[in-house]
């Protein structure tokens, strides 16, 4: 059987909060899915890529264990 995991990236963003200060937020937008099979291959698929950084690096993609989704279920 194979497993399903969200692939997302932390996109952070500067905002206000009720008393005016400066706060940094992040957002954690899906860009893509891993796929385990029962033989143990991974298969990535992205429906957006990582933005490339200011500093010409890409983005860290995070991978996280989707809840419920699985075909062992």
């Amino acid at each position: 059987m194979s497993k399903v995991y969200t692939m997302k990236v932390r996109r952070s963003f500067q905002t206000k909060d009720e008393d005016g200060n400066d706060v940094t937020k992040n957002r954690w937008p899906a860009i893509g899915r891993k796929v385990v099979n029962g033989n143990g291959n991974e298969v990535y698929h992205f429906d957006f890529m990582p933005e490339r950084m200011d500093t010409g690096e890409i983005e860290p993609v995070h991978v996280f264990a989707e809840k419920g989704e699985s075909n062992e279920k």
